[in-house]
């Protein structure tokens, strides 16, 4: 388990480490969702949930990334930019999106969107995919 309490600044959101990237990630929670209200004091079980999904980033990091690969037919330069948590403390799936940059799709980027419950992509497309 994550031994630091997330807290979140104005902008709903903090930078986090997970062990496949060698820099810092911006993680945030989307500003539409009820929970942001606590950015500076999550619950317990958002936190458990935030903690769960760092904790796992070793599976849903390499499937987005092999995603990817796939959709370009080939192996391409990628950057994970950010984490953004698109579900409710109270929802049964926890659902995230993750954006990543790359040159090969500079202008709009490429977004994700996973369920922590079943590690399953749930959509795909430019950098929009991973906040709505």
């Amino acid at each position: 388990m994550n031994e630091f309490k997330i807290v979140l600044d104005e902008n709903f959101g903090t930078y986090v480490t997970i062990p496949e990237v060698s820099r810092k990630v911006w993680l945030e929670v989307s500003d539409d969702l009820e929970i942001s209200e606590f950015s500076t004091n999550l619950p317990n079980s958002y936190q458990t949930k935030i903690d769960q999904l760092l904790e796992k980033s070793g599976v849903w990091f390499y499937k987005a990334e092999e995603k990817v690969f796939n959709e370009f037919g080939e192996k391409i330069p990628l950057e994970l930019l950010g984490i953004h948590l698109l579900s409710e403390d109270d929802e049964p799936d926890f659902i995230f999106g993750l954006v990543f940059g790359s040159p090969r799709e500079s202008e709009h980027g490429i977004g994700l969107k996973m369920s922590l419950n079943t590690m399953d992509i749930i959509d795909y497309g430019d950098a929009e995919v991973a906040y709505f």
